[in-house]
C-alpha cells in the first residue's frame, strides 16, 4: 500500500503528524514543533551521509556539526541547512545550530507543503464573521495515514522499522505526540459504565458482578448493633409492642411505623338535652312522675 506513495522528508511527516487532521491546529507549541523539525532535517542529512558529529567525549548538545560530503540533495530546506553549516566557522555546536535553524522553519515547511499541493489554505470566520482565522488543512489524509501506520506497526512489533521510521518514532516520543495519535488503538479508550459496582471482575474493560464463589461476608452489608426494638422483639417473641417487623431471619430488624401518618379528625359529640335543676336523688319520688 505504501509502495506507490512517495515518502516525504522527515520534517514534513512530523509537521503533518503534529497537527489535527480536522481543525489544522497544532497538538503542541509551534516553537517546540519547529525545534523537532530542525532535528528532523539534521537526521535526514546524517542518514544521507552529508554531515558528521565530532567530539565523542562531549555531551550530545555540545557536539559540533561538520560537513562530510558537500553536495546538495535537491530539497530546498535541506540544501539551505547544508549551506548554513558550510559557511559557519568554526563548526557550530549541535544545540546552537538547532535553535538558530528552527527560527522560521515552521513557516518555511508550511509554505513548501502548500506549494507542493499537500496543504490547502482556507479561511474560517468566528463570532459572526468578526474574527478570521487562517487554517491549513491537508488535501489528502493519505500522507498522515501512511506515516501513522508505520508507527503503529512499529509499536505493535509487526515489522522491523528502517532508519527513517525509527527516527520518526523517536521524534514523536520526545515531543509528546504519541498521546495524540492513538498508536495503540483506533479509537480512544472507552470508560466503564457508572453502575455503582466495584470492578471486582472485569470483562473487556467493564465491571461485572462478583463471581459465585465470592463469600457472602464480602458482598453482604455489615451488621448493625442491636437496638431497643430488637430487645423488645426478642422479649415478646416475634413482634414487639412498637409494631416492628417480626424477626424471622429475613434481614435487619427495622420499624415499619416510621412513616408519618395524619392524625385522626375528632368529630364534635352529638347534642343531648340537659335537665335543669338539681340531680335526682335515688329512692325519692320525682315531681311529675308516675
Amino acid at each position: 500500500m505504501t509502495a506507490s506513495i512517495p515518502r516525504l522528508p522527515l520534517r514534513d511527516e512530523l509537521f503533518l503528524l503534529g497537527h489535527n487532521d480536522d481543525t489544522g491546529q497544532p497538538h503542541i507549541h509551534r516553537q517546540a514543533l519547529a525545534l523537532g523539525m530542525a532535528g528532523a532535517v539534521l537526521i535526514d542529512l546524517f542518514l544521507a551521509g552529508r554531515i558528521t558529529l565530532d567530539g565523542d567525549t562531549r555531551p550530545a548538545g555540545d557536539k559540533r556539526v561538520r560537513l562530510h560530503i558537500d553536495r546538495p540533495i535537491g530539497d530546498l530546506i535541506t540544501d539551505t541547512a547544508i549551506s548554513s553549516i558550510r559557511y559557519t566557522h568554526p563548526a557550530p555546536p549541535l544545540r546552537a545550530w538547532l535553535r538558530g535553524f528552527a527560527d522560521d522553519l515552521y513557516e518555511r515547511t508550511r509554505a513548501g507543503l502548500l506549494a507542493g499541493g499537500i496543504l490547502r489554505h482556507t479561511t474560517r470566520r468566528r463570532l459572526g464573521g468578526l474574527v478570521r482565522t487562517e487554517v491549513y488543512l491537508a488535501t489528502d489524509t493519505k500522507w498522515a495515514v501512511v506515516a501513522r501506520a508505520r508507527l503503529r506497526y512499529l509499536a505493535a512489533g509487526r515489522e522491523q522499522p528502517n532508519n527513517h521510521t525509527a527516527a520518526l518514532a523517536g521524534l514523536v516520543a520526545v515531543l509528546g505526540l504519541a498521546t495524540h495519535l492513538y498508536l495503540d488503538d483506533d479509537t480512544p479508550p472507552r470508560s466503564p459504565p457508572s453502575c455503582g459496582r466495584s470492578p471486582t471482575n472485569t470483562t473487556d474493560g467493564y465491571a461485572t458482578s462478583p463471581p459465585p464463589s465470592t463469600p457472602r461476608s464480602v458482598t453482604s452489608p455489615p451488621r448493625r448493633t442491636a437496638s431497643p426494638h430488637d430487645k423488645d422483639a426478642n422479649r415478646h417473641g416475634t413482634k414487639c409492642p412498637c409494631s416492628c417487623r417480626p424477626l424471622g431471619g429475613q434481614g435487619p430488624h427495622r420499624r415499619t411505623d416510621r412513616r408519618r401518618t395524619t392524625p385522626p379528625v375528632l368529630s364534635p359529640p352529638a347534642w343531648r338535652p340537659t335537665r335543669r335543676g338539681p340531680p335526682a336523688q335515688p329512692g325519692r319520688h320525682q315531681p311529675g312522675g308516675a
